[in-house]
């Protein structure tokens, strides 16, 4: 996947969206709503990590 171009910022758009999501879960009152807040979050957190792992290579490749 890291020879897919992405645009700048994106780590700063999903860290933003996880904070959102978890925000949302924790003022869901149904739980499977917050369930499913939390798993976007935890998405969303999968693809901060991602961009990490990608901006290390493209630096070491660099």
């Amino acid at each position: 996947m890291a020879d897919i171009d992405r645009p700048p910022g994106n780590r700063d758009y999903f860290s933003l969206r996880e904070s959102q999501e978890r925000r949302l879960a924790a003022g869901a009152g149904d739980c499977a709503v917050r369930s499913v807040h939390l798993r976007m979050a935890d998405r969303y957190a999968a693809l901060v990590r991602e961009e990490m792992v990608l901006a290390v290579s493209a630096r070491e490749a660099g």
